[in-house]
């Protein structure tokens, strides 16, 4: 019996929810650099990206450990962007929109978020991410459940 993962089944979404997350980072990070306000570079959303990666890999992973590895898919990327800008203001002492004020809005400085940033993206991040799809999937199978019961119900009567 052949175990086909989720990098090999579903590469194509793979790799566009990876270069989505890096290009809207890097997109935040240099809007930041060339001095483009906030209420401007927000509209680029990581957030946004993973939110909807998390509901992808809810719906179609039927696996759990498809759903992990996409967890990381969607958590790996985005922490490598998160702790280069947090790095390049720890560094340089000039803020960026991941670090916009002295602290940020967990209430850490620079330097300790930046080592939160590292271990939570790769352990409670993911983590929470495979927890929250693991809870999708439940949902849909349990729907898929109910109209199918439904739906051969409604068959055999008629």
């Amino acid at each position: 019996m052949e175990s086909v993962s989720l990098l090999s089944s579903r590469r194509t979404a793979v790799v566009t929810f990876v270069f989505a997350i890096l290009g809207v980072g890097l997109t935040r990070f240099a809007l930041t650099l060339l001095g483009v306000p906030d209420r401007i570079t927000t509209f680029f959303s990581i957030s946004a990206v993973i939110g909807v990666g998390l509901l992808y890999f809810g719906l179609t992973c039927e696996k759990w450990r498809d759903r992990m590895i996409a967890a990381y898919v969607l958590f790996v990327p985005y922490t490598v962007i998160a702790v280069t800008a947090l790095g390049y203001t720890w560094i340089t002492g000039q803020p960026t929109i991941f670090q916009r004020h002295e602290h940020s809005m967990t209430g850490l400085t620079v330097g300790p978020h930046f080592t939160v940033m590292l271990i939570g993206g790769f352990s409670i991040e993911p983590w929470a991410a495979f927890a929250f799809m693991s809870l999708i999937a439940w949902i849909a199978m349990w729907v898929r459940r109910v109209f199918a019961r439904e739906t051969s119900s409604t068959i055999a009567t008629n």
